[in-house]
């Protein structure tokens, strides 16, 4: 296509609205791009260079961060955190497996792709240079799309000469992709400012320690150093009005929707206090429209964690109920999902290595690798009632999860589909000089797939594969949260032998395993976690009887083009492939989690006018 050269667009004068820092080299430099569409007309936009110091991309094929509460010192003094005593407010079932224990339903293959390109999935791995704003014409996007895709991912792993070392460790940087309806997506990305992002940045070096790697300067400059900063990296919501970048070590972070410019630091209106943090995993009760989150605090004095649930009204953050329960020993936990009446955590048999704790406090190790795995125990699933009642225990097979699907009830049992894997795998950023994907050996991940767990309040339970092939970041229609659903749409490695980076997309068939659907792109393509998005509906329509009414949106790297997608799939028919392709100007790194905000987007007009008026350079937030 044609693309005319874009006008140049003045600067802002100032950043008062969000307190301009003064900028580091090139940082602040504004200037309108003029970068040649990829197949599609691509207009308008005003970029800011981040020069030197801007972030590098990165691709991150499974889960997602986790942040250990408390400092390596204290919890080095306690010796007792394995006992696995039970929790006073708990009443523990031994699992009783439904049936015979050992017939555990397994889902038939689906045939996968070969595998893939490591080279084009490590050209993923470089800096991202710009924060744009554009629009590109696609005129076979659907006119039912309207709304808004929004998506983080760690994006900054070089500062000044320092590099990070793992993945988990970089700072957030959302992007969105709105879609109008009339043949139009409206793209912009901006790093989170949150303040530890804003101190580096001017220092032109790395200030903080990391979960899973350390500063450079080896235990010179790591020893009894504890602090971390908030990486703001791992999820986007969008719930009442506003929109929140989200990290589990610490409190979310508000972002503007429309110019995505950092706000600040959000407590969700006072209910969060000092010490809280809040999921990155949120979890919607469709049926009662609230907000459900939670947080863990690990106690080394009272050899427990204590969990904390919140649930908030539809119109925002008003609290609706709170839930407080403790569980013994050291809870590790990252998702999470809610039925009707129980909020359903999978406890893995995870705990620390004292001797690691040892090398943590001397500053040549960090907190991520003294958390150890233990094969010979097994994994528990709580059932914590939302009425505050007592949890119930089950103990189950050995496993870690990550991600779940979705959970309901049915027929007096608490049913949850899982990713799970035998093994917890976190990588080690100490291995190696080089950053930790360049050395990562795939052939040691744990094979994750997607299992459905029925449970009993009386510690019956039983389970069934739903789908053998290597897989991630599941997702269901969003009405259908805490209640029954037939599809998942996830994230498929490109080999059922292997595992790899996330690639194409799977939707697995609880009811039917033979009805599985698969798209896999080329090897050196790589599609990140989808998001089911619900038609939209006008005045007077009917809501959609078909489960599968919907689209199914992502974002994919080619890494031999250098560029970056966003595909947009019919959900009824993923394997015909997407059915529109909507070219960015750039790459994007591999990323995490995002969302979807329907609803009416901004004019280009009005997008380009808003952007020029917000801060491109540095803000330490408010």
């Amino acid at each position: 296509a044609h693309v005319p050269p874009m006008p140049a667009l003045s600067a802002p004068s100032s950043a008062v609205a969000f307190g301009a820092v003064p900028s580091a080299a090139g940082f602040g430099q504004l200037r309108a791009s003029r970068q040649l569409a990829l197949g599609s007309d691509i207009r308008g936009g005003v970029s800011s260079s981040l020069g030197d110091e801007a972030s590098a991309g990165i691709g991150i094929c499974t889960a997602a961060t986790s942040v250990l509460a408390g400092t390596a010192a204290v919890w080095a003094a306690r010796r007792g955190l394995r006992q696995h005593r039970l929790a006073r407010s708990s009443k523990k079932l031994v699992g009783r497996a439904a049936g015979a224990a050992s017939a555990v339903a397994v889902a038939p293959k689906v045939a996968v792709g070969p595998g893939y390109d490591r080279e084009a999935w490590l050209a993923a791995f470089k800096n991202v240079e710009e924060e744009e704003c554009y629009t590109v014409a696609c005129a076979d996007l659907p006119k039912d799309l309207r709304g808004t895709y929004f998506r983080n991912s760690p994006s900054k792993f070089e500062i000044g000469t320092d590099k990070i070392m793992h993945p988990f460790d970089a700072d957030g940087m959302v992007c969105a992709a709105s879609f109008d309806g009339e043949g139009h997506m409206h793209f912009r990305n901006r790093f989170v400012r949150t303040p530890g992002f804003c101190e580096e940045l001017v220092a032109g070096k790395m200030i903080y320690r990391n979960q899973f790697s350390c500063k450079p300067g080896g235990w010179a400059a790591n020893a009894f150093d504890f602090r971390i900063k908030n990486l703001a990296n791992t999820n986007v919501l969008s719930w009442g009005g506003r929109l929140l970048a989200l990290w589990e070590g610490g409190k979310p972070f508000e972002l503007d929707p429309t110019t995505l410019a950092t706000v600040g630091e959000n407590n969700l209106a006072g209910v969060l206090k000092d010490g809280d943090q809040f999921t990155a995993h949120p979890r919607i009760d469709a049926a009662k429209k609230r907000l459900c989150g939670f947080q863990y605090q690990p106690n080394p004095v009272a050899d427990e964690t204590k969990l904390t649930f919140w649930e908030f009204g539809s119109k925002g953050f008003d609290l609706e109920n709170k839930v407080v329960q403790t569980v013994p020993g050291f809870g590790f936990f990252h998702d999470f999902v809610v039925t009707p009446n129980y909020f359903v955590l999978s406890y893995a048999p995870t705990g620390l290595s004292f001797s690691a704790l040892g090398w943590v406090v001397a500053g040549t190790k960090a907190m991520g690798q003294a958390i150890e795995f233990d094969k010979t125990k097994p994994a528990r699933m709580l059932l914590i009632p939302r009425d505050g009642s007592a949890m119930t225990t089950i103990e189950v097979d050995t496993h870690f999860c990550f991600h779940f699907a979705n959970g309901f009830e049915e027929g007096g049992r608490v049913v949850v589909d899982m990713v799970q894997a035998e093994d917890l795998e976190l990588g080690n950023s100490f291995a190696s000089d080089e950053p930790l994907w360049r050395s990562a050996d795939f052939s040691k991940v744990p094979r994750s797939t997607l299992w459905r767990y029925e449970l009993a309040s009386d510690g019956q339970w039983s389970r069934r594969q739903l789908s053998e092939s290597p897989l991630e970041f599941p997702g269901i229609p969003p009405r259908l949260s805490g209640q029954r659903h037939r599809y998942a749409y996830c994230a498929a490695m490109g080999s059922k032998e292997s595992v790899g980076p996330a690639q194409g997309l799977l939707r697995v068939d609880a009811e039917d395993a033979a009805g599985a659907s698969l798209w896999m792109p080329d090897p050196h393509q790589f599609l990140g976690e989808p998001i089911f998005v619900p038609r939209a509906l006008g005045a007077g329509a009917e809501a959609p009887v078909r489960e599968d009414d919907g689209y199914v949106v992502g974002i994919l790297f080619d890494g031999r083009a250098g560029r970056s997608e966003v595909l947009v799939f019919d959900a009824a028919k993923v394997a015909a492939g997407p059915i529109s392709r909507v070219p960015l100007r750039s790459q994007l790194p591999h990323g995490l989690h995002g969302c979807w905000s329907p609803g009416p987007v901004p004019s280009e007009a009005a997008l380009q006018e808003a952007w020029s008026k917000s801060p491109l350079d540095l803000s330490a937030g408010r």
